[in-house]
């Protein structure tokens, strides 16, 4: 059961999605047909799924978010009523968040007040996840609802960005990854086993897995196929932030 709070947060996001669509010159249909093939879905979201997003009915899933102010040509911090401004621009984050390896402590939330960091839950069974915060209420706001800060806090991981840790140049030392070694896996550092140094600088990267529909994507837009691990690719993974 949502909380009222819940609620009205989904309403706020449902319109900005509604405007954006409509300022992107989309019918909820080709919305949907658009928006499943940026994510790589197989069917399109339906025009009810997107009726029901807009109205706040039911909540947009938060990794849809950033597809969706690509595709509509807006800001993020937009959709997710951090900022009023539909254009696109570069969101004001503190200098010391300039490395997205680096850890935000919880004593300095307060430099983060009203702007999105992403939470790390190592070794709490909860998702890892964006959220929002608000310091002055000592609480994260996301669309998960509302967590309050805890004792908990100083033992999880928040970044001002999704964090993509830094690769050891000793690949030997590293955990090589497999499809059978690769679930709950959500970042990797990909390898192509191709000879041409063009191709593998084109595409050796960081890469966020996606389990669903068993790809790797990385920011570039590079797509590759989770089935050809050990045989197109080599991928490897580290636990270690370099703090």
């Amino acid at each position: 059961m949502r909380t009222e709070q819940q609620k009205q947060y989904a309403k706020k996001v449902g319109k900005r999605i509604a405007y954006a669509r409509k300022a992107a010159n989309l019918s909820q249909v080709d919305f949907g047909i658009e928006l499943a093939k940026r994510v790589h879905r197989s069917k399109p979201y339906t025009f009810t799924t997107i009726s029901a997003w807009e109205v706040g009915r039911r909540v947009c899933p938060s990794q849809l978010i950033n597809d969706i102010a690509q595709l509509c040509n807006v800001d993020r911090s937009y959709l997710l009523c951090l900022s009023d401004a539909p254009d696109k621009a570069e969101e004001s984050l503190p200098s010391s968040s300039s490395d997205p390896t680096i850890c935000i402590k919880s004593s300095s939330l307060s430099e983060y007040n009203g702007k999105p960091v992403y939470l790390c839950f190592e070794g709490y069974e909860r998702e890892d996840c964006w959220a929002i915060v608000d310091d002055a209420k000592q609480r994260f706001i996301g669309l998960f609802g509302v967590l309050n800060y805890g004792t908990w806090i100083d033992d999880i991981k928040i970044y001002p960005y999704t964090p993509y840790y830094k690769i050891s140049d000793d690949l030997e030392n590293l955990k090589k990854l497999n499809v059978s070694n690769i679930d709950n896996i959500k970042m990797c550092y990909v390898v192509l086993t191709t000879n041409s140094d063009k191709m593998r600088d084109l595409y050796n990267g960081w890469y966020e897995i996606d389990h669903e529909y068993r790809i790797l994507k990385n920011k570039k837009g590079f797509i590759l196929n989770l089935e050809d691990i050990g045989i197109t690719y080599n991928a490897y993974v580290n636990y270690v932030s370099d703090e």
